[in-house]
Parts: structure tokens; sequence; C-alpha cells
């Protein structure tokens, strides 16, 4: 299964390093989202996560901050 991992509103997927590798250490295929910098609304960086799921497939995901609310809001949760 793999993980999507967002970040949030003022870090980048870098701050995923330490994490991914180490859920990776163990078996996880992990993926940081660039969501940020690809979208200028809400509507936009919902709709670049919603892809990146898509194209994993139906992933864990896990989000930091902003991306915890993206992360909610992917999984159908109202905040």
């Amino acid at each position: 299964v793999p993980v999507l991992l967002l970040h949030g509103a003022w870090t980048g997927p870098w701050l995923w390093r330490r994490t991914a590798s180490y859920l990776s250490h163990r078996g996880w295929n992990c993926w940081a989202v660039s969501w940020r910098t690809a979208a200028t609304t809400w509507p936009e960086a919902r709709a670049r996560v919603e892809r990146a799921a898509a194209e994993l497939g139906r992933p864990v995901v896990i989000g930091h901050d902003l991306g915890a609310l993206l992360a909610l809001e992917l999984a159908g949760v109202s905040a």
C-alpha cells in the first residue's frame, strides 16, 4: 500500500524526508507531494492532492498542519 505524505502550509515535501526514509525501510512505498507550489487556491490544492491519490490507487494519507485538512477532505470528513 502506498503512503501519501502531505506537508503543511509553510513547509514542503522535504518535511517528510526522515519519516519517508523510516517508513520505506519498513516496506512502505512513500510519496511526498508538493501541493503548495502547484496551487494558488484551496480547490486547486485539493485537486492536486486528489490527482496524486488517484494515481497511487488507494493510499494511506498522512498530513501535517494544512496537509492534515487536505487529508481529511480527501477522506470525505468534514472538518
